[in-house]
């Protein structure tokens, strides 16, 4: 049966990979037959590799009784015995390289252990382990050529990794902060998010990419702001995407947005009072060369 091999270095995630591999993959009880379908059985391989101890961690993950003084041959039958009524069809080993804490011959039993379920329960195997773990595959040849191999890079501080970790985030839930300051009429989003960052005394850029990890400028949330990003920002603030939406000038035409000023020319004494820190700026105070791009905004 075609199997595969994952290997890397420790803190890589390939537990993590296992697990979420066994999440999607759930037992499911069928009460016609009393059975608990698994098609997906993982277990972490014993920390000093033998073949009584394989399976006996094994029963023990099955949850089968086990005979204290049981020989390794009745061990074997009755794991078995159970995995083919259980319908396993994938076997997940993580830790697999535990294997080279044994001698040469605990060590080939095990390995030869391995090739015998996946031949008869033909079941595939799915080992996961540090780059060491090659080696102790590769000490059974039949067995090595069964495996696809992986092999899981260590990420280094580059753009890449920066994409992924912006991506990543993007995709996390956001987390509603703990004081929503209430928007001004008319404010401009830039500067909704500024009194914000006012508030929880942090620069302002900081606390747009914890709102957003992508973005790069506030302006550019005042004239590029896509529908993902007005929900995530309705999210944390505690408001509708809708309100985000009239806070900036997306519905601006694109040849028009050169017209917006970047600051504003003249500021309203009644919605700044001198206490109030910093000001709010309002899209109406961002002056125009001329009103083409306030006749667009509604």
């Amino acid at each position: 049966m075609h199997s595969v091999a994952i290997y890397g270095d420790s803190g890589m995630g390939k537990t993590m990979i296992m697990k979420r591999f066994r999440d999607e993959h759930p037992s499911s009880f069928n009460p016609l037959t009393g059975t608990l379908k698994t098609p997906v059985l993982a277990m972490e391989m014993t920390s000093r590799p033998g073949e009584r101890r394989f399976y006996s961690e094994l029963l023990t993950l099955l949850g089968a009784p086990q005979r204290p003084r049981a020989d390794i041959a009745q061990m074997e039958q009755a794991a078995l015995r159970i995995m083919e009524a259980i319908g396993v069809q994938v076997l997940v080993i993580d830790e697999v390289h535990n294997i080279l804490a044994g001698s040469y011959r605990e060590q080939r039993i095990v390995l030869n252990t391995l090739r015998f379920l996946s031949n008869r329960l033909q079941i595939s195997l799915v080992c996961f382990g540090v780059n060491e773990a090659r080696e102790a595959i590769s000490g059974d040849v039949q067995l090595a050529r069964r495996f696809e191999q992986f092999t899981l890079s260590r990420w280094a501080a580059n753009e890449q990794f920066e994409t992924l970790v912006a991506s990543i985030l993007r995709n996390t839930p956001p987390r509603q902060l703990p004081v929503c300051l209430p928007p001004h009429s008319d404010e401009l989003l830039s500067s909704w998010i500024s009194r914000h960052a006012a508030f929880y005394a942090v620069p302002p850029l900081v606390m747009l990419r914890h709102c957003l990890p992508e973005a790069s400028a506030l302006r550019a949330t005042d004239l590029q702001l896509s529908s993902d990003q007005e929900i995530r920002l309705a999210n944390m603030f505690a408001t509708q995407p809708a309100v985000v939406r009239r806070m900036a000038f997306t519905n601006v035409a694109q040849s028009s947005r050169r017209l917006i000023a970047t600051r504003p020319t003249q500021v309203c004494t009644s919605c700044s009072p001198a206490y109030m820190e910093p000001a709010p700026i309002l899209r109406s105070q961002l002056d125009t060369r001329n009103n083409l791009a306030l006749s667009r905004i509604s």
